[in-house]
Formats: structure tokens, C-alpha cells, sequence
């Protein structure tokens, strides 16, 4: 009996016994084993760099959004032809911004090097009950940049709990916060040729400042926040205002209190939109039968007990169904088609490391400065960054 190998990510338990389950149907169908491996995050880019180096991985594994570029200018994906990507319907049936990072190289614009399994927008999580009692309009309370900022302000002094809560240390999560706060300013971290940075430029570095601002509503031990502690700050109801993901609404030790109270809206008016993607790597033998599986994995069935365990559907068709149709879930669907996706091609891997080591150090270095000086930090350590990755880069 031919065997086929599948990596993905570990997303917990539950996700991964669903997923087993839809593994049985596919070998029962195929007449094939699947061997699954199963990658932590904090492993994962170090883990498919292992695969792509040495060629003993799986036939298809589980890629992060950004990632597939970089491992598309290693030569070790295989590409999906045109009428490969025909036969799962096209693109039409996919949300737009699903696609980002996965085409463009060189003049292959007729093909795909991964193909968009699972969606990860961000959004903002809060209090219904304590905007209430601050006066706040939930309407636009988190409409833009300035009404976020406002709508913390106005929380100030008028709560019991913490304002904000945000991973404030080592965190790719703080990146695509502040990604939103760049856009929004009319900037961006690369130019769209993706060949040259530009998160320094003013405009980027004026969402740069406007994010930072969000420390003015941090508490002390909120300093030092992990993406878990954010999370957590917020569904255990020490927190009013998070900016996280999906899972967040699956919390099952969220108290009655919050879950009653839980408010949801799209991050900004620019929301950063991430996830993963099913990728078959040149190295495999198997690649007729690697495509098999994708289709399988993809098709409605599979989606519809898969989804939202590995992340949220990435076509529309699923959101016409519970629980994608429901009130809590409508922010995500927004974000969907609002959204952008970040950058990726030959620069993207090396910067987007960069940023992650940045933030973290920023927030330390701006701790207790005044408004003045912290501008002058975060101006000063975000050109000083720029210029080292373009040595770095041109070298």
C-alpha cells in the first residue's frame, strides 16, 4: 500500500484527532497510509528549513502565509499549474487576499506555489459592558487608529480591570498588529516590487508612533506579556480591549461573565490577514497523489469539520454555514475582504525576524519615557533597523 506524509502544525488535541478522522477517509477512498507529523510552532520555521535542506520531509506539509516565498526561492516547492488550481474550482471561490504570497516570481504569474488551507484575520476583542459604562459607542469605537486610541482613553480611570492587553515581548503576533497601524498611515514594509524597505518613511513611521501609544494604557505587568498572557488577560476579565484571533471565541475556561459581554469587530479599518497553506515540496515522489490529498483536505466535507480547529475557511461558500454565519463570527468575515496580507518574496523571512527582535526591544526601551522622548526612541531605533537590514540585504 503507497504511503503519503503530511506535516502541520499542532493545533491542539482536538484539531488533530478531527484531522486523523478525515485522514481515515482519505486512505479508505485511496487505498493509500498517511503518516502525519506534527511540528510546535515555536519549531515550525526551523523544521520545514530541516526539510528543505535535507530532503527527508513529508510530501506535503502545512506552511505559514509568509513563509512559502521564502522556501519557493530556495527551490524546494513544487508548483501548482493552472489547471491543477482549475480542478480545486479556480480562485474565484476563495477570499482575494488568501493568495497573497504565493505568486509572482519571476513571469510563473500562471502558477501557484502553495495552495490557501486556513485564515487567520485579527481582530479586536472587548467589553460590551465596560464601553458601556465609559460612554462608549461600540459603533466606531475601533473604526481607525485615532478612535482606538480615543476609545482607550476615554476607558482610562473608568474600568476595574486592565485597558489593554498586547504581546508585548518576542511576538510574530505583534507584527501583524502593527501592521494595520502602518497601513492605515499610508505606509507599508516593503515597496510593492518587495525589493526595498520602507518601513522607515514617514508615513510608516507614523503608525509606528500611533501603535507605541497604545504603552500609555498598558500596565506595569502588562510590559511583559507573551501573546498567551494577552490572551489570557483578557478571557479570564482582567482585560477590557485585546487584539488577537479566532481562537479566542473557542476559550473554553472564559468565564459567563465575559462570554456574555464579548464584543468583536475587524482591527482597524486595514486588517492584517494571516494563515496557512498546504504546500507539496519538489522532493516528493508522490506528487499526483500529494494533490489528492490538497483536494481532499479542501473539499466542503473536510472543511466543515476541520474548520474553525486548523483556522477559518478560506472560501465564502463556508460562512453561509454555522458557525461562520453567526453574529460573534461576521467581524472575521469582514476582515476577510477588508484585509491585506504582508508582504513576502526574498526580503520578507530575514525582515520580518528583524521586526519581531525590534518590537520587543522597543517596548522595553520606551518603558516610562515621556511623549517627547519616546518618539524620538522609536523614530531613531526603527531607521537605525531600516539601515542595518539594507547593509545586510545589499551586502
Amino acid at each position: 500500500m503507497e504511503n503519503l506524509s503530511l506535516s502541520v502544525f499542532d493545533h491542539g488535541p482536538a484539531a488533530l484527532a478531527q484531522l486523523r478522522e478525515v485522514l481515515k477517509a482519505f486512505e479508505a477512498s485511496e487505498g493509500v497510509t498517511v503518516t502525519l507529523e506534527v511540528i510546535p510552532w515555536e519549531n515550525g520555521w526551523q523544521k520545514l528549513i530541516e526539510f528543505a535542506l535535507y530532503h527527508h520531509g513529508p510530501d506535503v506539509s502545512e506552511v505559514g502565509s509568509t513563509w512559502v516565498l521564502d522556501l519557493v526561492r530556495m527551490n524546494e516547492l513544487r508548483p501548482f499549474e493552472a489547471r491543477e488550481i482549475a480542478d480545486l474550482e479556480g480562485e474565484a471561490p476563495f477570499f482575494r487576499v488568501v493568495w497573497g504570497g504565493v505568486r509572482g516570481i519571476e513571469k510563473e504569474e500562471d502558477r501557484a506555489w502553495a495552495i490557501p488551507w486556513a485564515a487567520d484575520p485579527r481582530v479586536v476583542f472587548y467589553r460590551r459592558d465596560w464601553l458601556q459604562r465609559a460612554g462608549v459607542s461600540e459603533t466606531q469605537a475601533f473604526a481607525d487608529a485615532e478612535q482606538f486610541e480615543a476609545t482607550l482613553q476615554q476607558l482610562q480611570g473608568r474600568v476595574r480591570g486592565q485597558i489593554l492587553a498586547l504581546p508585548t515581548v518576542r511576538s510574530r503576533r505583534a507584527v501583524h498588529n502593527l501592521a494595520s497601524w502602518i497601513w492605515q498611515a499610508g505606509g507599508d514594509f516593503l515597496h510593492p516590487t518587495h525589493n526595498t524597505i520602507t518601513f522607515d518613511q514617514p508615513e510608516a513611521l507614523r503608525g509606528f508612533q500611533a501603535y507605541f501609544r497604545l504603552g500609555n494604557y498598558l500596565e506595569r505587568q502588562a510590559r511583559a506579556y507573551t501573546e498567551q498572557d494577552a490572551d489570557q488577560a483578557f478571557w479570564s476579565g482582567k482585560a477590557a480591549v485585546t487584539i488577537s484571533g479566532f481562537w479566542i471565541l473557542a476559550e473554553s475556561r472564559m468565564p459567563a461573565e465575559v462570554r456574555q459581554n464579548l464584543g468583536v469587530t475587524p482591527l482597524l479599518n486595514v486588517p492584517f490577514v494571516g494563515g496557512s497553506h498546504l504546500v507539496i515540496w519538489k522532493s516528493s515522489p508522490k506528487a499526483e497523489m500529494a494533490l489528492r490529498l490538497i483536494h481532499f483536505l479542501l473539499n466542503h466535507a473536510a472543511g466543515e469539520t476541520l474548520y474553525p480547529l486548523f483556522g477559518l475557511p478560506v472560501r465564502p461558500a463556508l460562512w453561509e454555514k454555522a458557525p461562520f454565519c453567526t453574529e460573534l463570527y461576521r467581524p472575521f468575515a469582514i476582515a476577510m475582504r477588508l484585509g491585506r496580507s504582508l508582504p513576502a518574496g526574498l526580503l520578507w523571512g530575514l525582515v520580518e525576524k528583524r521586526l519581531v527582535d525590534a518590537l520587543a526591544a522597543l517596548w522595553e526601551a520606551i518603558a516610562d519615557q515621556p511623549a517627547a522622548e519616546m518618539e524620538a526612541i522609536i523614530r531613531h531605533q526603527v531607521e537605525n533597523l531600516a539601515y542595518r537590514l539594507r547593509l545586510a540585504l545589499e551586502g
